[in-house]
């Protein structure tokens, strides 16, 4: 295919140390629908420009086991709020800290389009950070699938995944296990506010807690 057809751009590595390249020619493709990148590093620049030719198409950004800078989210900071139908955004084991998961809010606050975020295995991610993604994405109507999966949250985290669970109609799974809570460090009203969320929810089946496997609503 002419590269400026491509509708699926897929990059992965076996050298998770070295620096992966992806094809000039690549990085400037217009009409990309899904971008999948696994276990590469350096290759945020060309990711950010894929992302602005194709904003008017993309809706699906893959990025797993793939280390981003604080200055490496700032290239999406840049990129991804041009996207028009970005649906699906999964930054799976990026190492993020605290301040990439707080600019990634901002950057998340006006793209109401997002139906799934999975944050997997950002263990520096924690507290502030989850309190404002999930304050950002409440205008996110038609989320479903939320995964904060070990990111390092406490607590004080509850509060504002309940206020998200309210907002979010359409959820069907959310996923924070792997964390540092349950529900015997929650305080009562902090328990309270989360089983009230869930259980007047009307369409979530899918919940995974800490020290529960699988628990269907």
């Amino acid at each position: 295919h002419h590269p400026h057809a491509l509708k699926r751009i897929g990059v992965m590595s076996f050298s998770p140390t070295s620096p992966c390249q992806l094809p000039s020619s690549l990085s400037g493709c217009s009409g990309v629908a899904e971008l999948f990148v696994h276990g590469c590093v350096g290759l945020w620049d060309a990711i950010g420009a894929v992302v602005r030719s194709s904003s008017a198409t993309l809706h699906t950004v893959r990025v797993e086991n793939s280390p981003a800078s604080d200055a490496d989210i700032a290239v999406l900071e840049q990129s991804l709020p041009l996207c028009s139908v970005l649906r699906d955004l999964r930054l799976v084991g990026a190492d993020l800290s605290q301040s990439a998961g707080i600019a990634l809010a901002s950057t998340t606050a006006t793209m109401t389009t997002i139906q799934r975020l999975e944050l997997i295995g950002n263990s520096h991610l924690g507290d502030a950070a989850a309190t404002r993604l999930c304050q950002s994405l409440a205008g996110c109507s038609e989320m479903s699938h939320f995964d904060l999966e070990g990111c390092g949250l406490s607590a004080s985290s509850l509060p504002a995944i309940s206020g998200a669970i309210r907002c979010w109609k359409h959820l069907t799974n959310l996923c924070v296990l792997h964390n540092d809570f349950d529900f015997k460090t929650a305080s009562s009203v902090q328990a309270s506010e989360f089983n009230d969320a869930v259980n007047s929810h009307p369409s979530l089946r899918h919940l995974f807690l800490p020290n529960y496997r699988f628990v269907t609503v």
